[in-house]
């Protein structure tokens, strides 16, 4: 697996355990959105209301790289897109992943602490599972400058495989009162000791979260390429 860095420590630790030892997805690329995606800190969004402007740049850069990666391959060529995001990263997911879908050609989504998190929606994991994100909440996406009036868009995609994990009390995606105003649970996604738990009333299993999220984006890419591969009538040797 090679990549450009720009994905960060938490998705760099999840795409190093997913392609380990994985030659039956080696060949598929990691695109990452790269410097085009001007992201902001905490600080600086809710100061300058620029976390909805952030998110643009990303939604718009990420369509960006795919373009250029559609436009390498062969005449007609239409790859499909596994889509991942952690924090403010998942709520870009959520905007390519709806531009994507007007053109069939995203498989699946995977996604972490989601400030965009619609509770029990699809897809939605973990010991938060019925938490709301912070940019669903009005206050938050007023002082974010975050347009959350097509947030429930991405849940409406018909096709599209999604898992969206969420920690307990974690103020991105499990906004409420009660929350941890530390931000302490955000951070704890994928580490060593996290157990995955597939939601708040259900016990936590033998498997890591790490080992459970590194098979199922394996699953999704081995399903993005099978939907690929029946789209223009081929066969997977």
């Amino acid at each position: 697996m090679v990549t450009d860095g720009w994905e960060g420590a938490t998705l760099s630790r999840l795409l190093t355990a997913t392609y380990r030892d994985q030659t039956a997805i080696r060949a598929v690329p990691v695109l990452s959105v790269g410097s085009g995606y001007q992201a902001v800190g905490t600080a600086d969004g809710i100061r300058h209301r620029s976390f909805g402007r952030s998110v643009a740049s990303g939604v718009a850069t990420a369509i960006a790289a795919y373009d250029a990666a559609r436009s390498e391959g062969s005449p007609g060529c239409a790859p499909m897109a596994v889509l991942v995001g952690f924090s403010q990263g998942a709520a870009v997911a959520h905007g390519v992943a709806v531009e994507l879908a007007k053109r069939s050609a995203v498989a699946a989504a995977l996604l972490m602490g989601d400030p965009l998190q619609k509770p029990g929606a699809d897809g939605v994991m973990g010991t938060g599972d019925g938490g709301e994100g912070v940019w669903r909440n009005p206050v938050g996406a007023f002082v974010s400058g975050v347009d959350d009036r097509s947030a429930d868009a991405f849940y409406a995609l018909a096709d599209v495989r999604r898992m969206s994990v969420c920690h307990s009390r974690d103020p991105v995606c499990d906004f409420r009162a009660g929350t941890d105003i530390s931000g302490h649970p955000h951070t704890t996604y994928l580490a060593d000791s996290t157990k995955f738990q597939t939601s708040a009333s259900t016990p936590p299993l033998q498997r890591t979260e790490l080992a459970v999220l590194a098979s199922t984006l394996r699953s999704d890419i081995r399903w993005a390429t099978e939907k690929y591969n029946r789209a223009f009538g081929l066969t997977a040797i």
